[in-house]
């Protein structure tokens, strides 16, 4: 069966940001890795937290479905999978570089994403030990909603 990801589970895949099938980045991974623990020395020096406000991410499902998330300025994220909109709700990047999502309508969860690739993918890995490996994309804000004024 294929993890399922989401927002809350992410980063919703960073919507991440996410509600699509991930296959687990990584199945190899010991428990001190998945769990967010730290297998080195303490002689490494942290990596300042990447900003995550206006980027957009990717992952594909191992049934082959495209999930993207899209992480808007003051906190509000888009999910989309295949193209379709799936999901929306509140994100935040705390001081620890973990991002957390709050779906509208639904219970958060918290992700956090390891150092970056040489080629751009980034690991994230969810509360519960979970890691889906997300791709930056360029990133599309969101469509300016039209006001109308009503006739008097």
């Amino acid at each position: 069966m294929a993890t399922q990801l989401t927002p809350v589970r992410f980063l919703a895949c960073l919507s991440l940001l996410v509600v699509t099938a991930c296959a687990p980045a990584d199945e190899g991974v010991d428990e001190a890795q998945a769990s967010g623990g730290d297998n080195s020395t303490g002689d490494a020096p942290q990596a300042e937290p990447m900003l995550m406000a206006d980027t957009g991410w990717l992952s594909v499902g191992s049934d082959g479905s495209v999930q993207t998330t899209f992480l808007d300025t003051g906190g509000r994220y888009r999910d989309f999978r295949n193209g379709t909109a799936l999901d929306t709700g509140d994100w935040e990047q705390r001081p620890d570089g973990s991002l957390c999502f709050t779906p509208d309508g639904g219970q958060g969860g918290c992700w956090t994403p390891d150092t970056p690739g040489e080629d751009g993918s980034i690991i994230v890995t969810s509360t519960d030990g979970k890691r889906v490996e997300i791709k930056r994309i360029t990133y599309t804000p969101p469509p300016v909603e039209k006001v109308t004024e009503a006739n008097n």
